[in-house]
């Protein structure tokens, strides 16, 4: 079961998303990604929200990602100006939006174990 509309709305405010920036977003049955000049804008848009499985909003500095799960969803900020979380290192890699010739980084925040093996605690992604 997917979560409510205002629902919705109300983390994504209350999580100060960005209020312009990039929307990738995972729908049943298609994939958008486009830029948006207001968030406000964007959250009035109807049926927005209808089938979403996945929602990154982003910017160069944060993220706000929704994913929905079999129970429940994950609501969440990433912001680099507030270093949320801890991580040892930060790995960035460019990747090229599907036809097109733009570019969106893929920021990995990562740690090392006891045995100094790597993993990746988190990622965002990142306006170029």
């Amino acid at each position: 079961m997917s979560i409510l509309k205002e629902e919705l709305i109300k983390r994504i405010k209350e999580q100060q998303a960005p209020e312009s920036g990039t929307m990738y977003a995972v729908y049943q049955t298609h994939i958008e990604y486009k830029t948006y000049n207001s968030l406000q804008d964007m959250i009035n848009q109807e049926n927005w929200t209808d089938g979403l499985l996945e929602l990154h909003l982003f910017d160069k500095e944060k993220e706000y990602r929704y994913i929905q799960k079999r129970e429940g969803f994950i609501s969440i900020i990433i912001d680099d100006s507030k270093k949320n979380f801890s991580y040892d290192d930060i790995y960035e890699e460019h990747i090229y939006v599907k036809d097109s010739n733009r570019q969106v980084a893929v920021v990995n925040y990562i740690t090392f174990d006891e045995d100094d093996l790597l993993q990746i605690e988190n990622y965002r992604l990142k306006e170029l």
